[in-house]
């Protein structure tokens, strides 16, 4: 349980400070541990981020792997876009963290299976007889749900608290039209001058 403890101290500290300004020693002595004690588990702090980050990296693999099996069609989509709701907003912590120190995790693994995840998806998610316009809504549907900021809340709470299902909702309509092959919503006209 050493290294759990480990990893949630230094995803708290991590986000609450930033990955660059926080040492080994600091989450050493936040744990309770001794410097050469957190050694023994993570020699380096990219080593201790990617333990921190693999059980998401591990989760954003298997949805990849769970939606590259599947045919594409509307019950797969809106099934594929619960699956990632739920699972990205039950990373919210890891995700704060990847968005928050996009330099630091460029070289993670976690970077990879993000970007499998979103070609997978997308496949699923297009019917074959789309227009490109909806086409274009269902890649901007993907981009929302997988969008780190917009799942934070003006209030400072986040979109994994109960209740708070309208980016979903969002992310569903146009994937839904393009599926089902109705019309956009025509966009209102601007008024002229």
């Amino acid at each position: 349980m050493t290294r759990r403890r480990i990893e949630r101290t230094a995803l708290r500290l991590f986000v609450e400070r930033g990955y660059d300004r926080t040492s080994l020693q600091d989450i050493a002595d936040e744990a309770g541990l001794t410097k050469a004690a957190l050694y023994y588990y993570f020699r380096t702090r990219e080593a201790l981020a990617e333990g921190v980050l693999a059980e998401l990296t591990e989760c954003l693999e298997e949805l990849a792997a769970w939606a590259g099996a599947r045919s594409p069609g509307e019950a797969a989509a809106r099934e594929a876009l619960h699956r990632c709701d739920a699972l990205l907003a039950a990373a919210a912590p890891q995700l704060r963290l990847v968005r928050e120190n996009r330099a630091a995790v460029r070289q993670s693994t976690v970077t990879g299976a993000l970007e499998l995840c979103r070609a997978r998806l997308s496949a699923l998610m297009m019917p074959a007889t789309a227009s490109p316009a909806d086409r274009m809504r269902c890649r901007i549907a993907l981009s929302l749900l997988l969008d780190h900021e917009a799942r934070e809340v003006p209030d400072g709470g986040t979109a994994a608290e109960p209740g708070h299902s309208a980016l979903l909702e969002v992310a569903l309509d146009p994937v839904t039209r393009a599926h089902q092959g109705a019309p956009a919503p025509a966009s209102a006209a601007l008024p002229q001058p």
